[in-house]
């Protein structure tokens, strides 16, 4: 064994900023990534009513598995509230389990509704100890399916969750570990995801969003490989709590590829709109589609009205409405609303036209930033930019130079908000804080440009490494 000790974990305040789950799902991301051990503390602290802190317990290296069940993931008790509260949810513990079980993971604090995890992911390349051929990369979670004949018909995963929350947050925090950490197959293959959990959860993506905006943009803007999805069943937080399936095929980077930077600029006129409607009500939904057809007029004169999905919801309390505007460049910028009021059999024209007003109003706030990427895919973009090889720009209502904040944020590592150092949206600002503090070498940040890493498809731990050969 190398006599090199394992780097110490970054500390990271998880009341910081936005101080919600997506620092933890960028923190999980990075490390896995990187090799970087962290150690959160007050996990989603911002939260209304803290809930009370779980004794952490230790799970032994490579035993994280994220499909078994725990007895405090069912729906009642202790662990309804630590999903209300503060602390890991069960979407949060998906994530943590996946990614300690592809990197052989030594992690404390894996349990809903705790408020501190420590996460030391398998970084032996980075210590020196094993050459890149004895490394298993990303083999773990998947698991081989064969046909008839016994041959391997594909590699897949299942992660379940036993209530509806969102599959797109977990996607979030694998995905790209996923496309950066192919296993070592020859030839390359497909990979399947299986996600049991929420498709339409309030305060997440939706299933249509991520089908019409994020996968589209990571694909065709960032030059990163398409990812197929398929809905099998949907799940709802809102009207009766129902758990549903999305399936993911996803084909990873070749072994030793980068993601090339990119710039996502002039984001050119709206041509088109595409619309989702999803209510129970045959009545609502024309009055929906009218409505629109007046106020998308207005707001982008000769664009194209197309709708997506006009689907039945079978829940008077399940209404949803997303509007995507796509540019004559091809960017793509979503508003959406799974509608969260009061609602009667009689309501159906006060509902929709509450449904349309407020998804055209943000829209519109939306175009007038001149922003190539919507708020909600802003700041999944900057885990990507700090990935890749070379600057990315993405140009918009994330605008901004961090520059003359880069002394502040290394001076104020624990502080509770960091509003006000930069122009856009509060998960954004978290985003690039998370990249900045699990990155010892610094990325060169000026408001909506990143220089990337670069990191390598197929190199556990790669970063550490190439850190290594820079720092004496």
């Amino acid at each position: 064994m190398s006599s090199k000790s394992s780097p110490k974990p970054v500390e990271i305040d998880g009341t910081t900023l936005e101080g919600g789950g997506q620092l933890v799902r960028i923190a999980l991301t990075l490390s896995a990534l990187t090799g970087t051990p962290i150690h959160i503390t007050s996990i989603r602290g911002n939260r209304a009513g803290k809930s009370n802190f779980k004794k952490s317990h230790q799970i032994s290296k490579g035993s994280a598995r994220p499909n078994s069940r725990r007895k405090d993931e069912g729906r009642g008790g202790a662990a309804a509230a630590g999903e209300a509260a503060g602390g890991l949810k069960s979407s949060h513990l998906a994530a943590v389990r996946w990614l300690a079980e592809a990197t052989q993971a030594d992690v404390e604090g894996a349990a809903i509704g705790s408020q501190e995890l420590t996460f030391r992911p398998r970084n032996d390349l980075a210590l020196g100890t094993m050459t890149m051929e004895d490394v298993p990369i990303a083999t773990n979670p998947w698991r081989e399916v064969g046909d008839r004949k016994g041959e391997v018909h594909r590699y897949e995963s299942l992660i379940r969750l036993s209530t509806p929350g969102s599959v797109f947050l977990i996607l979030q925090a694998l995905l790209p570990y996923i496309f950066f950490s192919p296993p070592a197959l020859s030839p390359p293959a497909v990979l399947h995801l299986i996600i049991h959990g929420g498709t339409n959860v309030s305060k997440s993506p939706s299933f249509e969003y991520v089908d019409q905006v994020l996968l589209p943009m990571l694909h065709h803007r960032l030059g990163l490989p398409e990812v197929k999805m398929t809905l099998i069943k949907r799940g709802w937080s809102t009207g009766r709590s129902d758990v549903g399936e999305v399936r993911f095929e996803i084909m990873p980077l070749a072994k030793g590829e980068t993601l090339k930077a990119w710039k996502m600029k002039d984001r050119g006129e709206v041509k088109k709109w595409h619309v989702s409607i999803l209510v129970s009500n045959r009545d609502m939904s024309t009055q929906v589609k009218e409505r629109l057809e007046a106020r998308l007029g207005n707001l982008a004169p000769g664009a194209e009205m197309r709708i997506v999905v006009d689907e039945d919801s079978r829940h008077l309390k399940r209404i949803y409405l997303l509007v995507v505007a796509e540019t004559d460049d091809e960017y793509r910028l979503g508003r959406d609303w799974l509608y969260d009021r009061k609602i009667t059999t009689d309501d159906s024209r006060k509902v929709a036209d509450e449904l349309v007003d407020k998804v055209v109003r943000d829209m519109k706030t939306e175009l007038g930033t001149g922003s190539c990427a919507d708020e909600y895919m802003a700041d999944q973009l900057v885990v990507f930019q700090g990935l890749a090889e070379g600057k990315s720009l993405v140009q918009g209502s994330s605008s901004g130079s961090l520059t003359d904040a880069l002394d502040q944020i290394r001076e104020k590592v624990s502080t509770k908000s960091d509003e006000g150092i930069e122009r856009g949206s509060l998960h954004t600002k978290t985003a690039r804080w998370v990249l900045r503090k699990m990155t010892p070498i610094m990325p060169s940040v000026s408001g909506e440009e990143i220089s990337g890493l670069g990191i390598t498809a197929g190199k556990p731990g790669g970063y550490l490494a190439f850190r290594e050969q820079l720092v004496p």
